[in-house]
């Protein structure tokens, strides 16, 4: 069914707890990034999101299908996935992605949910403190891909020195990777935006570009206090 403007949502298989507290997430990062509600396809458990892709792609695109095993989900995802199938460059054109899903095990009971979360904390795994950060995350993969984040070298270059210098005792998972270093810290910046300088600073080009991308916003660079305290920065 169709919940805030995401054509099609189906938690029938996940546990209702998870699934109310996944909703107040896509509710309130869909409010702050309103474009997401035009991108993402579908949320629901792994077997659904994988199906509705090659449904979608076929339907709508006529790309070619993939073979998804939702085995090696299962095993690699842990209890959230972002599934995004789009050429980034034709987003940034106007052209609508080919697949956005938001996956959840639906394996996971509530109560197994939040003891793993508290364990990943506990250990420094992940930023992620609850499941509204987790839907955060997945939020940031997405934000992360439709932005062009990572193709861009100087954003990149920058990013490897935030996790070099690791002033924060970032979390294991942060450190992973350029894409999980943003999305870990646009999770955090959801819910404490001056946690660190780093979730501060990603947060911030975040919120700058999508403004001046989906929102078509004339912002001066020149006196602009995030573009050049923030953006010029790191994307420089």
């Amino acid at each position: 069914m169709q919940i805030y403007k995401v054509p099609d949502i189906n938690l029938t298989k996940i546990d209702y707890k998870v699934g109310k507290e996944v909703l107040i997430a896509l509710k309130n990062v869909i409010e702050k990034y309103p474009y997401l509600a035009s991108v993402i396809n579908c949320v629901g458990d792994f077997k659904y999101i994988l199906e509705q892709k090659k449904i979608t792609t076929k339907r709508l695109y006529n790309a070619k299908t993939q073979k998804n095993n939702p085995k090696n989900l299962y095993k690699t995802a842990s209890f959230f996935t972002s599934c995004c199938y789009f050429d980034t460059d034709d987003v940034l054109k106007g052209e609508v992605p080919f697949y956005i899903g938001i996956g959840i095990n639906e394996k996971d009971s509530y109560e197994k949910v939040i003891s793993m979360i508290e364990m990943q904390t506990i250990n420094n795994i992940s930023y992620c403190s609850n499941i509204k950060e987790c839907v955060y995350h997945e939020a940031g993969h997405i934000l992360d891909r439709l932005l062009n984040l990572n193709n861009s070298m100087a954003f990149k270059k920058n990013i490897k020195r935030l996790m070099k210098e690791n002033k924060y005792n970032y979390p294991v998972y942060a450190l992973s990777s350029e894409r999980e270093f943003i999305a870990e810290c646009f999770a955090k910046y959801m819910t404490n935006p001056n946690y660190n300088e780093a979730v501060n600073t990603i947060g911030s080009i975040i919120d700058y570009l999508y403004d001046y991308v989906f929102n078509k916003q004339n912002i001066n660079t020149n006196t602009n206090e995030i573009y050049k305290e923030r953006v010029l920065k790191i994307m420089v």
